[in-house]
């Protein structure tokens, strides 16, 4: 039937458009794979050499450095404060006078490493986490934690602010660069790292 021709070429003609949709799905599929591999290797590549200057930059023994093991994107600064380094009177907010001095050394180790122009632009963020002891409700633990992260951003602020970056370092400045990137949160009396009771 001459009728049928019409069919056959009108059914080939779809199946060809369909196996050519498919062959271009494929082939976005595979693109956005192989450019999600890409970004995958270059953030790993960044954390790793972040996590390498963050554990040459001086800190000594006051100051670990880990990689999160929940999640591969992070890398954890946590003070060691067995020698109270960076600690608060019970139920105290305020930056004490050993916290601050340790701060003053500490904070421009710090953004010397994430205010190189090269970690800065592959850094999201740094989070100071605070935290309180067992005693208390949980809502007053979390509001508390959180005035001392946001007391310990403020000081490094300021020590940031009398901190001169060295011409030709290729440092940002380091005040603009900790304040862009820095947030202070409250964790309240979770994921504690050394005794639950003391502080």
């Amino acid at each position: 039937h001459p009728n049928d021709g019409l069919s056959h070429s009108l059914t080939d003609l779809m199946t060809l458009i369909a196996v050519i949709f498919i062959l271009l799905f494929l082939v976005f599929v595979q693109s956005q794979q192989a450019q999600n591999a890409k970004r995958l290797r270059q953030t790993q590549t960044n954390r790793q050499k972040l996590f390498d200057r963050l554990k040459n930059a001086g800190f000594g023994d006051q100051v670990g450095v880990d990689a999160d093991k929940t999640d591969p994107l992070t890398v954890l600064v946590v003070v060691n404060d067995e020698s109270n380094l960076l600690s608060f009177d019970f139920n105290k907010a305020d930056v004490n006078a050993s916290s601050q001095t340790f701060l003053q050394d500490f904070i421009p180790k710090l953004s010397r490493v994430i205010c190189a122009s090269d970690i800065n632009d592959a850094l999201d963020s740094v989070i100071i986490e605070g935290h309180t002891d067992t005693k208390g409700d949980d809502d007053h633990n979390t509001a508390l934690s959180a005035q001392r992260a946001t007391e310990v951003l403020i000081h490094s602020r300021a020590i940031l602010a009398s901190t001169p970056t060295e011409p030709g370092s290729g440092l940002l400045n380091m005040e603009e660069c900790f304040l862009e990137k820095s947030q202070a949160t409250g964790r309240g009396e979770r994921d504690w790292v050394r005794d639950r009771n003391t502080g």
